[in-house]
């Protein structure tokens, strides 16, 4: 069983995570076609290389829990994660579809352009099956009008072949063959691979496995020390910095092999800090809840402040990042108000929504 303090823990690192996916779509400043080298640093700094832990956090914390919740019965767990994630997955792809059809319709009105445009209809070649993977992203990477649920389609994925997972688990009781495994994987798994037409992410694999070796050494149960917390802040900060004055390329040897030490530094940084400040912390996770409802309803309600917005500011790199910031605010504000009106009117279906969490 997990104790109360690792679970608090993970949560916090869950609810930050997701915050910081919030905040990285925020960003309107890369769609600029030209800014001064200052705006540059800002965004590449700020809502690119600051931020790149989240999503592999994601699925660290998700490998750390399935050694948890798979209890040798593949049938059985499977009909879970089906109930707790793919029945989820496609309300709010769907979800995703029908509120973003106003927006799309109202912005190619205004543009003059033709009225699907750059919809499910047109990226689906009007026909039934093209839109259907649209809108529900089957083959493709994720949902066009909900693109952030690609990270629950890959986790299903990586369910379906858990049996495989838990062999490498139970290989031995120390996490040897998890951390080669995963620094193999890591190096041929570095971008979105593609098997025919169906898109995959296989670079999740190697993070899912660290947090399975996590999990056999009780990693989360210790507390972090200060010193530990401060020097992996100040680290990622640095690479960061780096990375942000002199654009490394994602493909380049030193970015593949880099790229894991400054996640683990950046989530060493966040799991010290709540042991730092574990009161304050603990006020926060009460939030946890309601953290899937936020991260699969913001991407909608961001598109309306981020394409409003377009009509209301100029294209000035200073701008756009205050812009940016008040994107974020608004759209967590929303998403947390809307949150707490639907638990209170319709339980029943936000538990469901939320995959009963």
């Amino acid at each position: 069983m997990i104790s109360s303090y690792t679970s608090s823990k993970l949560k916090w690192l869950t609810l930050i995570a997701t915050l910081t996916v919030v905040w990285i779509h925020s960003n309107a400043i890369a769609f600029l076609p030209n800014t001064s080298r200052l705006t540059s640093f800002t965004a590449q700094f700020l809502m690119t290389r600051m931020t790149a832990w989240a999503v592999p956090c994601f699925f660290m914390v998700s490998g750390f829990l399935f050694t948890y919740s798979y209890r040798n019965s593949y049938r059985r767990f499977l009909g879970k994660k089906i109930k707790s994630l793919m029945f989820p997955y496609f309300c709010w792809a769907l979800i995703g579809t029908v509120m973003t059809i106003p927006l799309t319709l109202t912005c190619n009105i205004l543009q003059g352009k033709s009225l699907w445009s750059n919809s499910f209809v047109e990226k689906g070649n009007y026909t039934f099956f093209g839109c259907i993977d649209q809108i529900f992203g089957i083959v493709e990477t994720g949902p066009i009008d909900n693109g952030p649920l690609w990270y629950v389609r890959v986790l299903l994925l990586l369910f379906l072949i858990s049996p495989l997972f838990m062999l490498v688990y139970k290989s031995s009781k120390l996490p040897i063959l998890e951390v080669i495994i995963a620094l193999i994987l890591i190096v041929f798994f570095k971008s979105a691979y593609k098997f025919g037409d169906f898109e995959l992410r296989l670079w999740a694999i190697p993070y899912f496995i660290i947090g399975m070796a996590a999990a056999k050494i009780d990693f989360w149960e210790k507390r972090i020390p200060v010193w530990l917390c401060i020097l992996c802040g100040t680290c990622y900060v640095l690479f960061a910095v780096y990375e942000s004055m002199v654009h490394i390329s994602i493909l380049k040897p030193y970015w593949i092999l880099s790229y894991p030490w400054k996640v683990y530094c950046a989530i060493i940084f966040w799991a010290g800090l709540y042991d730092v400040c574990s009161k304050q912390a603990d006020r926060i996770v009460k939030y946890i809840p309601m953290t899937f409802f936020i991260y699969c309803l913001h991407q909608p309600v961001l598109g309306y402040f981020r394409s409003f917005s377009r009509f209301f500011f100029c294209d000035s790199g200073t701008v756009l990042l205050l812009n940016c910031i008040l994107s974020f605010l608004l759209t967590l504000t929303l998403c947390i108000f809307i949150s707490k009106i639907f638990e209170r009117i319709c339980p029943k279906t936000y538990k469901f929504l939320i995959g009963g969490r």
